[in-house]
């Protein structure tokens, strides 16, 4: 490719990390980084906002999301920095009021611009909602744009088949998600980063080359686009550490299994995991010799990720966002 290995995560609330309301943020690429380990992982988080927003202000050098938390469009970021590869997530703040098709547009715009900056571009479908459950549009809007990606030749992780919600024991729910049933906590943003990691380094894109992998989260098999998803996966946390058990009081936590690989090519089945001192060790032919760092989803405190540039050339602050992305009681909202 002729560039070194750089990510940039680029979407709405979710790859900013919003939780707590908005008064953290536990951004999925900071633990991507730290699975990756030697490659330097950025993030674009425009908290709020739709793909509609972020396709028409691509060249910004000033995007301001309803966070107050200043942003460069795509396109800008991407002139930033020589990036290789390029993940997108977002959509979730259309589905109430768009239609698929043209969600599934914009996404495919996005990609098609980090592609024509050279990037390999891996896109994420839309996880499910709370408010799913009262709103049925919003479900089938969702499922059709995330049935579009599937069937489409991009390169798609199915994110969504990883973080159910309506389907979820309370005690799931309650340790992956947000009360907004919109959101995630630093476990959930974690589940993301280890479903991202693990593609980079063993699937299509295949990053393992560049990478020492040193601090992998636990993995399972990779399911192929033909095959049927492993059965869930239990954790438990203690120790301080989230580990891998066969036995444990949660009977449904979401799977920590990677989600199903929709690419034309065979993707290898991942390494066997060992189970050692409440640490899931990774064994195989990649150097994994460190585990991630513990994560309380109650206790996460993440670094502040405002970016500072040069003053902006073009400055859109757009305030008019659906209430699906943020509770009106939220310090955030405009």
């Amino acid at each position: 490719m002729g560039v070194a290995p750089r990510v940039l995560c680029f979407g709405d609330s979710l790859t900013a990390g919003y939780w707590r309301d908005g008064r953290e943020f536990h951004p999925y690429s900071s633990t991507l980084q730290r699975v990756l380990g030697n490659v330097c992982v950025d993030h674009v988080g425009l908290s709020g906002w739709t793909t509609t927003q972020m396709v028409s202000t691509m060249d910004d050098e000033s995007c301001v999301d309803v966070c107050r938390r200043d942003w460069k469009g795509l396109r800008a970021k991407l002139r930033e920095q020589n990036y290789s590869h390029c993940v997108l997530l977002a959509g979730t703040n259309d589905v109430s009021q768009d239609s698929a098709l043209n969600i599934f547009k914009n996404i495919r715009t996005l990609a098609s611009a980090a592609s024509a900056r050279g990037c390999e571009t891996l896109v994420m479908t839309i996880p499910e909602l709370a408010a799913e459950t009262t709103h049925a549009q919003i479900k089938t809007t969702r499922r059709q744009v995330n049935t579009l990606l599937l069937q489409s030749d991009q390169e798609v992780i199915d994110i969504a088949s990883l973080l159910p919600y309506a389907s979820a024991a309370k005690a799931d729910r309650d340790f992956v998600w947000e009360p907004d049933g919109l959101h995630l906590r630093p476990a959930g943003y974690d589940i993301i980063a280890n479903a991202v990691g693990a593609h980079l380094t063993e699937g299509h894109l295949a990053l393992a080359s560049a990478t020492s992998t040193a601090h992998m989260l636990p993995r399972q098999s990779v399911p192929t686009k033909h095959s049927q998803m492993s059965p869930t996966s239990q954790i438990s946390h203690t120790s301080g550490h989230t580990a891998l058990a066969s036995a444990t009081s949660i009977a449904h936590m979401l799977p920590m299994t990677l989600p199903t690989t929709h690419t034309h090519t065979h993707t290898s089945p991942t390494s066997q995991l060992a189970h050692t001192s409440g640490r899931t060790a990774l064994t195989s032919s990649i150097n994994t010799a460190h585990m991630l760092p513990t994560t309380h989803a109650h206790t996460h405190t993440s670094p502040a990720s405002q970016r500072s540039h040069t003053p902006p050339t073009t400055t859109r602050h757009l305030t008019r966002h659906p209430v699906l992305e943020l509770q009106r009681h939220s310090p955030c909202t405009s």
